[in-house]
């Protein structure tokens, strides 16, 4: 995540690239499959594994511990949720 938030913007600025919009790669929009809360104040980043079904993305969050190597080799992507976020509900669809 450190490299991912920090690092490529960073490398992509040394690299001559300006402006980087960070996150505008492989973005996708996909529904939420359960509530996630999230403290206010920072940003989260939740490993989510997509599914779909009957024609549109589904996002299931993994929410065991950050720390794990093993969720972050089975997720299929990140979702950000912002500092003023306290959490996001099911159903809510998200990019």
């Amino acid at each position: 995540m450190v490299a991912e938030v920090f690092l490529a913007p960073f490398l992509a600025r040394l690299g001559g690239e300006t402006p980087f919009v960070q996150g505008a790669q492989n973005k996708i929009s996909a529904k939420l499959s359960r509530n996630i809360e999230s403290a206010g104040g920072r940003d989260d980043f939740i490993r989510v594994k997509l599914t779909r079904k009957n024609g549109e993305w589904i996002a299931e969050s993994d929410l065991r511990e950050s720390g794990l190597i093993s969720t972050l080799v089975e997720a299929d992507g990140l979702l950000r949720i912002d500092r003023n976020t306290e959490g996001l509900y099911e159903g809510r669809r998200w990019s």
